[in-house]
């Protein structure tokens, strides 16, 4: 197959680490609440967030989304 011009291949595999979403966006540094929000708003996860009970804390893992209780 021939392209005329520049193409990129990006394969991706996604993963979680078991933790709070909040985590998961942060990988072990320190909360910017800021900045934390305008990931949300980038990545859309805003009304997802205001869905779960406990809004960013909530438990994530490979099996899936578990609330905790604060």
């Amino acid at each position: 197959m021939t392209y005329n011009g520049r193409i990129a291949y990006c394969p991706q595999e996604a993963w979680i680490v078991p933790g709070t979403l909040r985590d998961n966006v942060l990988f072990g540094s320190e909360a910017d609440e800021k900045a934390l929000k305008k990931v949300y708003a980038i990545c859309n996860l805003e009304p997802d967030i205001k869905r779960m009970k406990h809004g960013d804390l909530y438990e994530v893992g490979e099996h899936g989304m578990k609330s905790i209780t604060l």
